[in-house]
């Protein structure tokens, strides 16, 4: 079985773009933030990846998230 991981990586040479990840034991959560075809801002979440037999590889469900930044001032959640 893997270590447990956690990491977020973004390259200010390839602005537009970033991944999140967090695995611990069998779960993954991973979140890629990007923009789409029209600029909007674009979140995809795999909330509960879960690890195949090969022991490297997770699956989930994806997820198309919106609304406000993490770092808006004020945060407005959506309702």
């Amino acid at each position: 079985m893997l270590s447990s991981q956690t990491a977020m990586w973004w390259n200010p040479a390839e602005v537009g773009w970033g991944i999140n990840i967090a695995h611990q034991g069998n779960t993954l959560f991973g979140a890629l933030f990007t923009y789409d075809a029209t600029g909007a801002p674009l979140w995809l979440v795999m909330s509960n990846g879960v690890m195949q037999s090969d022991g490297v590889t997770f699956t989930g469900e994806l997820f198309r998230n919106t609304g406000p930044a993490f770092n808006a001032e004020p945060f407005t959640p959506l309702t």
